[in-house]
């Protein structure tokens, strides 16, 4: 039979390296450890890919893994659970992951696609319209989300995921040129709904889009565990393609139809087609049967006990006719097949820079260029650690219930979650910070949100109830947004605090005006207080020599990527950045989000 065999590709500049998960902080699990790969880098992939949940389990299994299988699935039955409702969950995160597919070029599945369509997040800048000829496949297109809640994407070349728990709703074929897209984000809900089984969606290619504002996204090929990352906090594209077809011997324990292909017919072993013989000979010679039946017209026949038997059918009612019959050979005219051998799916330029990068990675070569080097999986644990205490913009800071969010992470819909602040050891809930979505307690929050100003706001006409129809601590973002949905020309009283103090209050005269107000002192807020609003910022002031704590106008930038491309001097090392850090004032902006101890 033949077997497609998928390739990954980095798209622009490079800079997409993997390291190995080296284990969880015991205080803090949410923050991973990471060391360097082993030789094996992800060039090819014949089973399936995967983005989230999955590999982030796979990864912690692999630390453990013994000789014993029952032991073995021991390992995966706590990484599971820790993954799933423990603090540890926090490290899978795919807010900003995209996948982008060929449009109009879905083949069945239950994805719900749309072709020609895209959605664009109003919270995250990496959600750009698709380029021509693509369509957005994750996030849903059309529905609110940024993917921060969902647990695992990725796609099938054969029907079975995940050791075997996971098939496909189409099942997976994996010669027939396509993978099957998946993507899920309440997997104990996908298992009362539908069983063990995703819905999943056939394409012949898919483009993944992997944004700076995450440290990394862990991954597996083909069961191989790995956190890939970007050496220069950029936005990176994986291109998934099928670039070779291989011949493969089917066991004797599958459960599907063995269809062989051979020039001008289908040959299907143990399945004959019941009904009447437009002819019969001996099958002394298949050369002879298969000539007598293009003779005549023929649509197949089929060899039982050393005698071909003839059916008048066309080739496609005799497939839909087929039966089982052990000892039986089907073989079925087709036009369409061809003999089963090794080929490449590539052309031209294509074909030759893969053949480049084939010997290379046959050689070893590509080991290195792939793999990252201890220091850059350093500057990735400093970038990691960083993250998980908290990176966002000061109007985005407010105490959040996660639960029912649709700015939630993987897990945190469940009933039952245990999850540890970010900061100190004290159980959180499903409570955090909303802007940069890590778990706070109410006290480690408000050193994260340090000085910046979250508002309290009602309207200004009704008297002695006002103290009763004030709304909630709003950051500056959520109160802008919920005034702009007001009507009328009713007055209303803000009042903006920091640090648990009043700083200006101001009656206006409408919504709108009392939005507008807002705005600028938003402005102006940013103005006098410069912090990086990403880890991209936070990142880019690292990579231009100044001091993590200075402020610089490019901290607020809304042009992140472009701030990072700029910067193209290496990263200073861990040591020196801390040292620097060591030296900052205590009340300076990022020491407020990042207490270096």
């Amino acid at each position: 039979r033949p077997f497609d065999v998928w390739g990954l590709k980095q798209l622009g500049e490079g800079g997409l390296k993997v390291c190995v998960l080296a284990g969880l902080d015991e205080k803090h699990p949410d923050r991973a450890r990471y060391k360097v790969a082993g030789p094996s880098v992800p060039f090819l992939c014949l089973l399936y890919f995967s983005l989230g949940y999955e590999a982030f389990v796979a990864a912690q299994v692999e630390i453990n893994r013994t000789t014993s299988r029952m032991l073995n699935f021991v390992e995966y039955g706590k990484a599971i659970r820790t993954a799933m409702m423990g603090t540890a969950r926090r490290n899978v995160d795919l807010a900003g992951v995209r996948i982008t597919v060929p449009a109009g070029l879905s083949d069945g599945g239950d994805g719900g696609g749309v072709a020609g369509t895209s959605w664009a997040s109003s919270d995250s800048q990496c959600f750009q319209d698709c380029e021509e000829g693509e369509q957005q496949y994750f996030p849903p297109p059309g529905r609110p989300s940024t993917g921060s809640e969902y647990a695992t994407i990725g796609c099938m070349n054969v029907n079975s995921f995940g050791g075997g728990f996971w098939k496909a709703s189409n099942p997976a074929r994996f010669g027939d040129g396509l993978i099957d897209l998946f993507r899920q984000h309440c997997l104990i809900g996908n298992v009362v709904r539908r069983g063990r089984v995703y819905d999943t969606e056939k394409h012949p290619s898919a483009t993944f889009f992997l944004p700076a504002q995450l440290p990394g996204v862990h991954c597996q090929i083909d069961g191989e565990a790995r956190f890939l990352f970007h050496t220069r906090q950029r936005d990176a594209r994986l291109e998934f393609t099928r670039v070779m077809q291989i011949p493969v011997v089917l066991g004797p324990d599958t459960q599907e139809a063995p269809v062989g292909s051979s020039a001008g017919w289908l040959v299907i072993a143990d399945m004959e087609v019941p009904g009447p013989d437009a002819a019969f000979i001996p099958a002394t010679h298949l050369d002879e049967c298969k000539a007598l039946c293009i003779r005549h017209q023929f649509g197949g026949f089929v060899v039982i006990k050393g005698r071909a038997h003839f059916r008048d059918d066309t080739g496609e009612r005799l497939r839909a006719k087929l039966a089982p019959k052990i000892g039986a050979t089907t073989y079925v005219r087709d036009e369409t097949a061809q003999d089963v051998k090794f080929s490449f799916a590539e052309s031209g330029s294509a074909l030759r820079a893969f053949k480049g990068r084939l010997y290379e990675w046959v050689c070893g070569r590509l080991t290195s260029e792939l793999n990252a080097t201890r220091q850059e999986v350093e500057e990735l644990q400093w970038r990691s650690d960083c993250y998980a205490q908290g990176i966002c913009a000061r109007s985005r800071r407010a105490y959040h219930c996660f639960r029912r969010s649709r700015h939630r992470g993987m897990g945190d819909g469940t009933l039952i979650t245990f999850t540890l602040c970010s900061q100190c050891d004290s159980s959180t809930g499903n409570w955090g910070c909303k802007g940069c979505r890590r778990p706070f307690c109410p006290s480690c929050f408000e050193k994260h949100r340090g000085t910046a100003p979250y508002v309290r706001w009602a309207y200004d006409d009704v008297g002695l109830l006002r103290c009763l129809l004030t709304s909630p601590d709003l950051c500056l973002d959520d109160a802008q947004e919920q005034l702009s949905e007001l009507q009328g020309e009713r007055p209303v009283r803000l009042k903006v605090f920091a640090a648990g103090k009043l700083v200006e209050e101001e009656v206006l005269e409408s919504p709108a005006r009392a939005c507008s107000w807002l705005r600028s002192y938003q402005e102006g807020d940013q103005s006098a207080n410069m912090q990086p609003r990403t880890l991209v910022t936070f990142v880019s002031n690292a990579m231009s020599g100044r001091s993590p704590q200075g402020s610089s106008a490019a901290c607020v930038q809304e042009e992140e990527a472009a701030a990072v491309a700029g910067g193209s001097a290496p990263m200073p090392s861990i040591r020196e950045f801390l040292d620097t850090a060591g030296h900052s004032q205590p009340d300076s902006p990022v020491c407020e989000s990042f207490p270096t101890s």
